[in-house]
């Protein structure tokens, strides 16, 4: 048999959602430039050098091309962290 008369095979249901949280992922925390080159200075704070291997291993993968800096990937994980669990943190604000 040759390529024009394999049949094809069709991605499934498991790889073609795989591939949409790939792509929600890469759009939601790499490719988002909102705190790239931000106009304010941020303070200072210590991660933990387990989080900034994962993530420079995450940012420098092939996949990736190296789209942000591990800065501008924590504060759009903490974007999304908020967003997430906006209700939550109102409720939990409002209490102090």
């Amino acid at each position: 048999m040759n390529d024009k008369t394999k049949p094809r095979k069709r991605a499934s249901r498991k790889e073609a959602e795989s591939s949409t949280k790939e792509q929600e992922y890469m759009r939601q925390f790499i490719n988002n430039t909102a705190h790239v080159n931000a106009r304010e200075r941020y303070l200072m704070t210590e991660i933990a050098p387990c989080h900034i291997r994962k993530i420079r291993q995450i940012l420098f993968s092939v996949d990736c091309g190296r789209a942000c800096s591990v800065k501008s990937y924590i504060n759009n994980v903490l974007e999304a962290h908020f967003k997430e669990y906006s209700g939550l943190i109102t409720t939990k604000i409002s209490k102090i």
